[in-house]
């Protein structure tokens, strides 16, 4: 079981929204901001649309898995190891809820202060971005981290915008693709730093909960079992980057037969389809 983080396009945020319009955390997610129909919400906005991403695919997990029976692990894409520490029994879906609220808050504030963007590079290796990126630091200094290591040639980077848009125009130039993620800041990297004390007084306010399954950290790449150190993946999560490939090697390694994706968008199914470690069980209502 699988939850990807806020990467998804607005449009396929809205679909699963409209599936669940009867459910008390989508009530608490318009009531939240302010709004009477889902069609009012602001899914631009990254302090509505982490909360949406999180409402969503806990939901669809819970409603197809009943509860976590049969599951034997499970991982989350940035923001999604969040909702996958809740799925697993780390903490409540009430108090998940108000921490992704805050998170998205923090992502805002973090961006009005030290304003950032990712893009997700598609036809380089590790080894090319590396040398991309550190050629592009040589002529622009500024702030060029890989963030996400998605598979072996689709790899994002995330920054300040001249940066970014420099390490963009190099990776043209290579003929690779680039398409820019509707995130509103710089995940993953030290321009999050501002965030990162508040960030994690935020969690620390949290009761914990015994893990029914263990969570594969997307951070370290190992499944865990103590929520302390989950809590601890998460704050450090800010700044480091996400090895998706290698975390769905090790849900492989770990004994996971297959992978589901609990949406919403289908980006990591249609991400693990194109990888292949492990088979992609169909989505739950094509999330």
């Amino acid at each position: 079981m699988v939850f990807p983080g806020q990467g998804i396009a607005p449009e396929k945020l809205a679909e699963p929204l409209a599936r669940l319009p009867d459910e008390p955390m989508v009530r608490r997610l318009l009531d939240r901001f302010g709004v009477r129909r889902r069609t009012d919400l602001d899914l631009t906005d990254t302090r509505v649309a982490q909360p949406v991403v999180y409402v969503c695919g806990l939901l669809n997990a819970l409603a197809e898995t009943d509860g976590r029976a049969g599951v034997p692990a499970t991982a989350g894409h940035s923001l999604g190891e969040l909702t996958a520490f809740v799925f697993a029994g780390g903490m409540s879906a009430e108090d998940g809820f108000e921490v992704v609220v805050r998170r998205g808050e923090l992502f805002h504030e973090a961006q009005r202060s030290e304003p950032g963007i990712m893009v997700v590079l598609m036809g380089l290796d590790l080894l090319e971005v590396e040398w991309l990126r550190r050629s592009v630091l040589a002529v622009h200094p500024g702030v060029l981290e890989v963030a996400n290591i998605n598979s072996e040639r689709q790899i994002v980077l995330s920054g300040d915008p001249v940066t970014v848009r420099a390490a963009v125009a190099a990776a043209e130039d290579r003929f690779a693709l680039a398409r820019y993620l509707p995130v509103g800041a710089a995940a993953h990297s030290p321009l999050m730093g501002v965030a990162l004390d508040r960030w994690r007084a935020v969690l620390a306010r949290v009761s914990l909960g015994a893990l029914r399954i263990p969570v594969m950290s997307g951070i370290d790449c190992r499944p865990h079992r103590d929520p302390e150190e989950c809590v601890e993946l998460l704050v450090r999560s800010l700044l480091l980057p996400v090895r998706w490939s290698e975390t769905v090697e090790a849900l492989r390694a770990f004994g996971a037969p297959a992978m589901w994706d609990a949406g919403p968008g289908g980006v990591l199914h249609n991400l693990g389809c194109r990888i292949g470690i492990l088979p992609c069980v169909e989505q739950f209502g094509g999330a």
